[in-house]
């Protein structure tokens, strides 16, 4: 068991294109012996934003304070403290701090990936077992799919690398 305060965790500022005026708290990740979540907590000051992006995965956000927007595609939508928001493979999203005097904190639940953006399965140079992971977490999310592929096609993918 592992028991943390947000108080004691070091508050990180981020290298992200497109970020201003966010910082990170990581209070439980892969350090702490979960294999598959890690909880983040963004501190976003007035004005600040993160970067608008996408990615492969599914998240959770919950507004632990203040409030603000985000943008859901081409939509922004009020955020509001006690708020939660689920972003789901592929969407294109970004929280921002619309507020003039105070700070939005914003818990950020992932799974599958550890606090160093490395992959689920470290010991796969090329990460074949990961992309089998997604390959597979995307089929279950649709309702139909058809996947019409030479084997050849597949041979050399998994033969080659995933960069």
């Amino acid at each position: 068991m592992h028991i943390t305060s947000l108080d004691d965790i070091k508050k990180i500022k981020p290298n992200m294109e497109g970020a201003k005026g966010i910082y990170k708290q990581i209070p439980i990740s892969r350090d702490n012996g979960t294999p598959t979540v890690s909880f983040r907590v963004f501190t976003i000051e007035p004005g600040g934003h993160t970067p608008l992006h996408t990615h492969p995965f599914e998240h959770v956000n919950y507004v632990i304070e203040g409030n603000g927007t985000v943008i859901d595609g081409d939509r922004e939508r009020d955020l509001n403290e006690g708020d939660f928001v689920l972003v789901l493979p592929g969407e294109t999203h970004q929280y921002r701090n619309t507020s003039e005097d105070k700070n939005m904190l914003l818990l950020y639940v992932q799974s599958l990936r550890n606090t160093s953006n490395q992959s689920l399965f470290p010991e796969q140079k090329n990460r074949r077992l990961e992309l089998l992971y997604y390959i597979i977490s995307f089929i279950r999310s649709c309702e139909y799919i058809v996947v019409l592929m030479p084997l050849s096609v597949f041979r050399h993918t998994l033969r080659d690398p995933i960069q």
